[in-house]
């Protein structure tokens, strides 16, 4: 198990590295990486933080890890090269962090104060300062204590949609979420909430459901059937006064203290301490451009010249098209009569 951390956040370098090594004309992708909300602290702190990769004596990282009353890089510079045992490799940490939380779980409540769950999660997160952008990546807490309507019990209310849209010091901290889920998923929901899900089930995530209920899209047609919560969510936000307030690259200005990395909680060893075979056999920095790279023409013939090349557009065209007519005279021989072959009308 404590090989995991190390594990996800090398998956997530080589990942960045392979979006950044092609041409300089391909578009920038941000990675970052989601988590299920358990060990919220250290794993918020880790997936942000640079974890001294470069170094070899993970002894030396002590100093860097030591307990403070900041979880934050407090240098008054932007510069991070000036740090002992900071990686300054920004392929290190992820792009965005993703979290799959459930914490608004009192459906009876009517203010962001009862929302205790909602409250706590701001306050470790604004406690963070956190450089990267925070992503709710599902929300929506099920409980019985939201009321039935229409018929629906446990109609979750999205309170807290509104509440990460409209108050300013969390906007600050979240740059958003997903409300889960879009559609019920039946197997998991109708063994303790019978089809079409009038009564509270543990797995009633779904907004809406899929009817009539032997539906497929091939021989019986879909139709969504929004819940009670579905219309919640959308008036969550399309009953909002503040979305022209929500702020965009133009208009944001980052405080000085989520300008700086996090610190790396000290029991997760870096990732330079363990040994990854992948690393000598593959360099991601070093991955070829996107022309310099050979080309398979159906699995058949190999182009190790530039593939934008005439000629080698001619082949491929040459090849398919032959293939096609030996599949064509095969099949129709197939099915040719005894006497002789019947004619072949390629054009049917």
């Amino acid at each position: 198990r404590r090989y995991i951390h190390s594990c996800t956040s090398t998956t997530n370098t080589n990942n960045s590295s392979s979006t950044t090594a092609g041409s300089s004309m391909s578009r920038k992708i941000p990675v970052g990486l989601v988590v299920a909300d358990v060990n919220r602290h250290d794993n918020a702190l880790y997936y942000n933080c640079r974890d001294g990769s470069n170094n070899d004596d993970y002894s030396n990282r002590t100093n860097y890890n030591t307990k403070t009353t900041t979880d934050y890089d407090e240098d008054d510079d932007d510069d991070d090269s000036d740090d002992n045992n900071i990686d300054n490799d920004d392929l290190t940490h992820a792009e965005f962090f993703g979290l799959n939380t459930y914490v608004a779980c009192n459906g009876t409540a009517q203010s962001f104060k009862e929302f205790l769950g909602l409250k706590a999660l701001h306050q470790k997160f604004a406690s963070l300062h956190y450089s990267i952008p925070v992503l709710l990546t599902e929300f929506g807490c099920l409980s019985e204590t939201y009321p039935t309507v229409n018929g629906y019990q446990g109609q979750r209310t999205f309170l807290e949609a509104k509440y990460i849209l409209e108050r300013p010091e969390l906007r600050d901290v979240f740059a958003g979420g997903f409300a889960f889920e879009y559609s019920m998923e039946y197997e998991n929901a109708h063994q303790q909430s019978p089809y079409p899900f009038h009564k509270f089930g543990k797995q009633n995530y779904g907004l809406g459901y899929l009817y009539p209920e032997d539906c497929d899209d091939i021989d019986q047609p879909c139709e969504y059937q929004p819940l009670p919560a579905y219309d919640n969510l959308k008036n969550a936000y399309t009953k909002s006064q503040v979305v022209n307030l929500v702020p965009n690259m133009d208009n944001y200005t980052v405080s000085a203290k989520r300008k700086r990395r996090s610190k790396c909680p000290p029991q997760f060893p870096p990732i330079a301490s363990f040994h990854w075979d992948a690393d000598e056999t593959v360099s991601m920095a070093k991955c070829p451009s996107r022309w310099d790279s050979s080309v398979t023409c159906l699995g058949i013939v190999r182009m190790v010249k530039d593939p934008r090349s005439t000629s080698g557009i001619i082949t491929c065209v040459i090849l398919a098209t032959l293939i096609i007519l030996i599949v064509a005279f095969l099949h129709y021989r197939h099915k040719g009569n005894k006497d002789g072959y019947q004619n072949i009308d390629l054009m049917q």
